[in-house]
């Protein structure tokens, strides 16, 4: 009997950690301070996230000789195919028509904490009964595959990179959100 471990977003003196600490004991540094911000957006702070983002900022600082870890660097990371993969992920795991469908309506249409009262006008065109209860749950599957998370009885996109790579690559994943 496995309980189910899902990874919480970390606070932001441990997010730091986990980015700063091992680039500094490589004599790395990430410059300037609003790309860090900008990092802890990206991946809703998530461990994970965190740790695939220190990886290959470190990769990109080696493979190009530098110092320091800029804008640079971190546009190269969002640009991978490697990268839109991992943050897209949930999503391409989601076997429901109807969980497809309330995860891209969501990543379009809310950009901040929402209730499940909020979706009961647009339920039954995502294959939804129009109760509130039938939300919640669908919502509950998107936590736990970590397309959602909630906080203080709303949910929210759980990081910012999923809508950011699901706006990037918005075509394929409507097609395949509209298969079976």
């Amino acid at each position: 009997r496995l309980r189910l471990l899902r990874p919480k977003p970390l606070g932001v003196e441990a997010a730091h950690e986990l980015i700063r600490k091992p680039l500094a004991e490589l004599g790395l540094s990430l410059q300037p301070e609003r790309l860090f911000q900008h990092i802890l957006k990206v991946t809703g702070r998530l461990p994970y996230l965190l740790q695939y983002y220190g990886r290959t900022l470190v990769e990109c600082a080696l493979g190009g000789e530098r110092d320091s870890v800029g804008a640079e660097c971190v546009r190269k990371v969002e640009a991978s195919f490697e990268t839109a993969l991992l943050f897209l992920s949930p999503l391409q795991t989601l076997a429901e028509r109807k969980l497809r469908l309330l995860a891209i309506h969501v990543l379009k249409h809310f950009s901040g904490p929402f209730g499940p009262e909020a979706l009961v006008p647009i339920a039954p065109s995502l294959g939804l009964e129009p109760d509130v209860l039938q939300i919640v749950s669908a919502c509950n599957d998107l936590v736990l595959q970590n397309v959602l998370a909630w906080d203080e009885g709303r949910y929210h996109v759980a990081s910012e990179g999923l809508r950011h790579f699901a706006r990037k690559h918005q075509a394929s994943i409507i097609v395949r959100g509209l298969r079976a």
